[in-house]
C-alpha cells in the first residue's frame, strides 16, 4: 500500500516537479562534463562566465516566480479564476520589463566584456536573450505553480535541461565550440516558449 502511494505521488504533478529537478541536475552534470572534455581552457572559461551569470539571473527570476506564485495562489484560492485574471493583467508589464532589462544589458555589454576579459562580445550580448526569456519564463512558472499545474512546470524544467545539453552537443559537433556558451540563453529561450505554451493552454481551460 505504501509503495502504491509512493508511485502515485511520483507521477502526480508535485512528484513530477521533484523528479524533474533531480533529472535536470543529472543533465546539468552531463553538460558540464561533456564540455569540459571537448573545449579548451579558454572556451570553457567563457562557458563558466555565462554559467555564473545564469546562476545570478536565476536568483532574480526565482524571486519573481515565487512572488507571482504567492500572489496568484492567494487570489485564486479566494476566488477561483481570479489567478488567471491577475496573470493576464500583469503579463504585458512583465514582458516590457524583461525587454528593458535585456536592452540595458546590451548597452553595458562592452563594459562587461572588458571586466570579464572576453575578446568576443557576441556571447555576452546574446545573454540579453537569457535575461528577457528568464523573466517572462519565471512569471509563467509563477502562474502555473500558483494554479497547481506542477506537471507543466516539471516538463518545462526537463525541456530546458535537455535543450541545454543538446545545444552544447550541436555546437561542439558542428565545429562552433567558441559559441558553446550560447546553450544557456538558447535553452532558457526554449523553456520560455514551452512555459508560454503551457500558460496559454491553462488560460484556455480557465475560460471553459
Amino acid at each position: 500500500r505504501d509503495r502504491g502511494k509512493l508511485i502515485r505521488y511520483a507521477f502526480s504533478g508535485a512528484g513530477l516537479l521533484v523528479l524533474s529537478s533531480l533529472f535536470a541536475n543529472v543533465l546539468n552534470f552531463l553538460f558540464n562534463t561533456y564540455l569540459s572534455r571537448h573545449l579548451s581552457f579558454a572556451q570553457f572559461g567563457v562557458v563558466s562566465v555565462i554559467s555564473t551569470l545564469t546562476f545570478i539571473l536565476s536568483l532574480f527570476a526565482g524571486a519573481l516566480s515565487m512572488t507571482a506564485n504567492r500572489a496568484i495562489s492567494y487570489v485564486d484560492g479566494a476566488n477561483p479564476g481570479a489567478g488567471a485574471v491577475f496573470f493576464r493583467s500583469k503579463r504585458f508589464a512583465v514582458f516590457l520589463a524583461s525587454l528593458a532589462a535585456g536592452f540595458l544589458w546590451i548597452f553595458f555589454a562592452p563594459q562587461m566584456a572588458g571586466f570579464f576579459n572576453l575578446a568576443d562580445i557576441v556571447v555576452l550580448v546574446s545573454f540579453a536573450v537569457a535575461i528577457f526569456a528568464a523573466v517572462s519564463h519565471a512569471y509563467n512558472k509563477g502562474y502555473l505553480q500558483g494554479t497547481l499545474r506542477f506537471g507543466y512546470v516539471a516538463f518545462a524544467s526537463i525541456f530546458e535541461a535537455i535543450s541545454k545539453l543538446s545545444l552544447a552537443v550541436f555546437f561542439v559537433w558542428s565545429g562552433f565550440k567558441d559559441f558553446s556558451a550560447l546553450a544557456f540563453p538558447g535553452s532558457i529561450f526554449l523553456a520560455w516558449l514551452a512555459s508560454s505554451k503551457f500558460a496559454s493552454s491553462a488560460l484556455k481551460k480557465e475560460e471553459i
